[in-house]
C-alpha cells in the first residue's frame, strides 16, 4: 500500500514499495529503492544504490542519488541534483514522457575516471 512518513527516512537495506511514498522530511537509503506508485519528498534525498520509480516524482530538497536512476514518470527536482556526479545545477528539471535514465554501476560508484 501507500507508504506516508512525516519523519526522516533511513534505510540501510533495500526497499520495495509497491504504492504511492510520500515523505515530509529528509530520505537516506544505502540501497536499492524501489517504488510502483508516485514518489514525494519535501526534503533532502541521499541514495547510494539503484533507484526504480513507476510513477511521478516531486522531490523538494536537494537530491543525491549514487547508482542507476529509472524514473517511468513526470520528473520535478526544485534543488540541487547530483546524479552519479553529475551536477545538473539549481531549478527545475522536468524529465517528461519516456523513461529517464542514467547508468551509474553501485559498484564503481566511489571510481572516479580521469577525463
Amino acid at each position: 500500500g501507500d507508504f506516508i512518513l512525516g519523519c526522516d527516512f533511513i534505510s540501510t537495506g533495500d526497499f520495495t514499495s509497491g504504492g504511492d511514498f510520500i515523505l515530509g522530511c529528509d530520505f537516506i537509503s544505502t540501497g536499492d529503492f524501489t517504488s510502483g506508485g508516485d514518489f514525494t519528498s519535501g526534503g533532502d534525498f541521499l541514495l547510494g544504490c539503484d533507484f526504480t520509480l513507476g510513477g511521478d516524482v516531486m522531490l523538494g530538497g536537494d537530491v543525491m542519488l549514487s547508482g542507476d536512476v529509472m524514473l517511468g514518470g513526470d520528473v520535478m527536482l526544485s534543488g540541487d541534483v547530483m546524479l552519479g556526479g553529475i551536477r545538473l545545477g539549481i531549478g527545475i528539471f522536468p524529465f517528461n514522457g519516456s523513461c529517464h535514465r542514467l547508468s551509474h554501476s553501485c559498484r564503481t560508484n566511489s571510481t572516479q575516471h580521469s577525463s
